[in-house]
């Protein structure tokens, strides 16, 4: 019987998750940190050149591009510290086919919602909510674009108002990571994005039973 969305039920699988594999995670983010920190520097430097021109955009585009993967690959991590297995750092660029689909995604995401926020802030937040699950379908399912912001829009049905409540308490527990001198954001941000992939999992496998 498949597990049912429950706000609570999917912090304390990040909670759990995150202790179990503490110092896996604080790894992760320290190469996420130092891998966005060198491609900022790779493009400030660009941006210094007599006449950056394409150049600028070229390494602007390949940061971007990295930096993707490796959000799809934190994601990856999240899914297989949820089902119980051992991650793998290498798991971080393991999603690279899967870029297009993402990306693709996103820029349609970002559109959406960006139409909606206009018209009265509300409308926006609302189709964000409704599609905001697509990077988990990517990469869980392996779908297109498309097919990944539709399954988002399927799973999330209904489950809006407690899709709320999950993220103000996912921004609460964050907001203390960062006020524990920013230390603190080693142990939030991972809780976080396996809590993300629990309330992912829960609301496609309840969608799926019904």
């Amino acid at each position: 019987m498949a597990q049912q969305f429950s706000v609570s039920e999917a912090v304390k699988m990040g909670w759990r998750g995150t202790t179990k594999h503490f110092l896996f995670f604080v790894g992760m983010i320290v190469i996420l940190m130092v891998v966005s920190i060198a491609f900022q520097l790779v493009v400030e430097a660009v941006n210094a050149l007599p006449r950056p021109g394409m150049i600028t955009l070229i390494a602007a585009l390949v940061a971007a591009a990295i930096q993707w993967v490796m959000a799809l690959g934190a994601i990856k991590i999240a899914l297989t510290v949820l089902a119980d297995q051992k991650p793998a750092m290498s798991m971080l660029f393991s999603e690279y086919r899967k870029l297009g689909s993402y990306a693709a995604a996103v820029i349609v995401y970002v559109v959406v919602v960006a139409i909606g926020l206009l018209l009265f802030v509300v409308p926006g937040i609302w189709l964000a909510l409704r599609f905001h699950l697509f990077p988990y379908a990517v990469v869980d399912r392996n779908l297109s674009w498309g097919e990944a912001l539709r399954f988002s829009d399927k799973i999330t049905q209904g489950f809006k108002w407690r899709l709320v409540g999950f993220y103000i308490v996912i921004y609460v527990i964050n907001i203390l990571g960062v006020l524990a001198l920013g230390v603190g954001m080693l142990v939030t941000i991972p809780i976080a994005l396996v809590a993300t992939a629990a309330a992912y999992r829960m609301l496609a496998d309840q969608s799926a039973s019904t």
